[in-house]
């Protein structure tokens, strides 16, 4: 039996639908995205924050050298953190060895501190370290069990290492535990892309219930739903034209990226490639999503 060409090309749609259970388009999104043109980087406004905390930290310096018992311990934090930013800041410019040093410096003075622990284990896995970025993040989740960021981070990490089924089940669980941070949205998109990457999307809708009832509304919220069919490309567009200029030009870089992985993990890799190039369009440096993309593309 003999069918159409067009017969044909519905019948391949249905059995794609049916096996991932989605059909969200992206395509309004991208279009979107071209209307926006991004001459200047984030390159200026961190070397200001740099010439900045570099005043500040020679400021707290002088403070911590008069070792005075009453405020050692916060100056001692403080500067810790300072050193922290540094270090990220001249690791966003490019700038080679520096980073490390500052982060020695920051984790000599706080081996406790929240922000330290998680830069120092992010670095550690930017440079490849990946056995001490683990010793790192294990350290944070021990001090502090209640928060989501340390699980969140390794959590990213698998994704990127592509275990997708150790995410999809671990993403469960956090979600569960944590649904009113945050991250908790971050945590799902992980989760949805991971089952698109296993060809298991359409089992999302078993954790519809579960992935509608994390509390925290603010974004990624928008992003969310609409992976989740909730909010149709119209109303995503929408939401992203009421931000200010900055704010919209770092959430639609996001929007970007996952579009982009869902694309890839939806088997159209052209597409997801087209996604990730126009995120390195924005020139948000200082967003995990822009060096994720940008790994993504090197990897192509």
């Amino acid at each position: 039996m003999r069918f159409s060409k067009t017969y044909l090309s519905v019948f391949a749609a249905v059995l794609f639908f049916a096996s991932y259970g989605y059909a969200v388009t992206v395509d309004k999104v991208l279009a979107y995205s071209q209307k926006f043109y991004f001459t200047t980087d984030y390159d200026h406004e961190i070397s200001k924050a740099i010439v900045k905390d570099l005043a500040l930290s020679e400021f707290l310096e002088k403070k911590l050298g008069e070792k005075k018992e009453t405020l050692s311990e916060d100056v001692s934090e403080s500067l810790s953190e300072c050193y922290a930013r540094l270090a990220v800041f001249n690791n966003l410019l490019g700038i080679e060895n520096v980073p490390n040093y500052y982060y020695q410096k920051a984790y000599s003075l706080s081996t406790k501190n929240e922000e330290v622990l998680i830069d120092i284990a992010i670095e550690h896995w930017s440079d490849g370290e990946k056995e001490k970025a683990k010793t790192r993040i294990k350290e944070y989740q021990t001090l502090y069990p209640e928060k989501l960021s340390g699980y969140k981070t390794a959590l990213r990490w698998d994704f990127e290492e592509k275990k997708f089924n150790e995410v999809s089940s671990t993403a469960v669980s956090l979600m569960a535990k944590y649904p009113n941070e945050d991250d908790s949205l971050y945590v799902a998109l992980f989760y949805m892309l991971s089952q698109a990457y296993q060809g298991k999307f359409k089992d999302v809708q078993k954790n519809k219930q579960l992935l509608q009832q994390l509390t925290f509304k603010d974004w990624p919220y928008s992003l969310v739903q609409f992976f989740l069919e909730e909010q149709t490309e119209d109303q995503l567009i929408a939401y992203l034209d009421t931000l200010p200029e900055d704010k919209r030009r770092e959430q639609l870089c996001e929007v970007l990226y996952y579009c982009g992985e869902l694309q890839t993990a939806l088997g159209k890799k052209d597409s997801g490639l087209v996604f990730f190039k126009r995120v390195l369009d924005f020139k948000v440096k200082p967003y995990i999503e822009y060096q994720l993309a940008k790994k993504r593309i090197e990897e192509s």
